[in-house]
C-alpha cells in the first residue's frame, strides 16, 4: 500500500516515527517506527519526509484511527527480488535520495536504500 510521509515525530514509546497518509484512506493516520523504515541504521529518517513509500499494514486501531505499518518487510521483499536478478559486473540505475556530510543514500530499486560513504 502506498503512502506519503507527512512528518517525522518523536513518540515516547516508539522513538522517531513517520506519520503517513494514505491516498485511498483520507483521515486515517499510519505510523512507521524508525526500526520499521527499512533504512540502513543511522539514516536520518526526517530526510525522507515528503516521500511516497510502500508499506505493509501490521495492525489497525480503529478506535484511535491509527494504522501501524512497516516498510521494512516491503524493502526486504524488494531486496530479495533484486539480488536474484542481478549479476556481478552488472550496472544498475539508482536515484540519489539524500546527501549528508558523511554519506550518500541511493535508492537502487523497489525502495531499497543503500548508504555510501561520501
Amino acid at each position: 500500500m502506498d503512502a506519503l510521509i507527512e512528518r517525522m515525530r518523536r513518540n515516547c514509546n516508539l522513538g522517531e516515527t513517520w506519520e503517513i497518509e494514505f491516498d485511498d484512506a483520507p483521515g486515517i493516520t499510519g505510523l512507521v517506527p524508525a526500526e520499521q523504515t527499512g533504512l540502513p541504521e543511522g539514516t536520518p529518517v526526517n530526510a525522507f519526509v515528503g516521500s511516497v513509500i510502500s508499506v505493509k499494514v501490521m495492525e489497525i486501531n480503529r478506535k484511535e484511527g491509527i494504522v501501524a505499518c512497516s516498510r521494512k518487510e516491503v524493502v526486504n521483499i524488494s531486496l530479495s527480488k533484486l539480488l536474484a536478478a542481478i549479476n556481478v559486473g552488472q550496472e544498475i540505475s539508482s536515484i540519489v535520495k539524500f546527501v549528508s556530510d558523511r554519506n550518500v543514500y541511493l535508492d537502487i530499486g523497489g525502495g531499497v536504500i543503500i548508504r555510501l560513504p561520501a
